[in-house]
Parts: C-alpha cells; structure tokens; sequence
C-alpha cells in the first residue's frame, strides 16, 4: 500500500509511505506542517491511498479524509477493503472515502 498526502485537488508528496504491509503503521504527526498545513489535530487532511496486492496487481486507489490527530486503519479482503477512520480520542470519524480508478 502506498500513501500520499492531498490537499484540495492538488498531490503533495511530502509525505509518502511506500510498502506498508499487513499489521504495519505508519505516522506523521499533526503537528507536522509537511502533513497537516495548520499543525491542528481537528484539521481535516486527505490521504491517497493506493493499493497494490502481491505481484504488484493494482487494486486501485481511494481519497480518504482524515483528522489531522486521528488515524485511518485498513482491513477486509483483496476483494472488499474496509477502511475506519478515528479521530484522536479514538471515536470514529465520518470519513469521505472516494475509488479512484485512474492513475494520478
């Protein structure tokens, strides 16, 4: 799985996490203006994630917002993906999840 960092419309690479494997996490801290803009964990921010099975077989990407403070778990199956999004208290978040079937 490879994450970047949206804002707006606009691809920011300032943060990229490349191969995230099964019961793997990676962080980049609200306070981080690289990848929250206003460094408060009630800011929301979008991750591209983009996953990829095994052999490389591209299983498409997805828009997720995000808390600044909060977090984005994954599970499900190659199949049917499911995606939870907390704020930093750990209480779920109404997260905007959108497929992107094209390439960026």
């Amino acid at each position: 799985m490879k994450i970047l960092y949206r804002l707006a419309n606009k691809l920011y690479r300032r943060f990229s996490q490349d191969n995230i494997r099964p019961n793997e996490t990676q962080c980049c801290h609200y306070s981080n203006t690289d990848c929250n803009k206003s460094g408060k964990p009630d800011e929301i921010v979008k991750f591209l994630i983009h996953r990829l099975y095994p052999g490389r077989q591209d299983l498409g990407r997805y828009d997720i917002s995000c808390p600044g403070g909060g977090w984005i778990s994954m599970g499900g199956n190659k199949d049917s993906p499911v995606f939870k999004v907390h704020w930093a208290d750990g209480s779920d978040y109404p997260a905007t999840i959108e497929y992107r079937a094209h390439s960026y």
